[in-house]
């Protein structure tokens, strides 16, 4: 996208953001949010869109609730896997 979204031009970016709207800013590259179900989900529920130069907004809004599931589904995976690491720690320290 030729906007360079190193952490630190990310950083500068949403510093000058925040300044300039007087929030708390995170700045998101749209691949990175939809690679994430729950971040996407989190950003289409509180999230404000500065620049949609590629009017993609719209649409990711009009499929939230297939956001949502897939942000629940991610999630519930993360937290068997977590589990099942906690129950294999368990075994080997007994």
């Amino acid at each position: 996208d030729g906007l360079g979204w190193d952490p630190l031009h990310r950083v500068r970016l949403s510093v000058r953001l925040r300044r300039a709207v007087g929030r708390q800013v995170h700045v998101v590259p749209l691949e990175e949010a939809v690679r994430a179900p729950s971040l996407l989900r989190d950003a289409l529920e509180e999230g404000r869109v500065l620049i949609d130069r590629d009017r993609k907004w719209a649409d990711l809004k009009s499929r939230q609730a297939e956001v949502r599931r897939a942000a629940r589904t991610a999630e519930r995976r993360t937290a068997e896997r977590a589990a099942e690491a906690v129950a294999q720690a368990r075994a080997r320290l007994a």
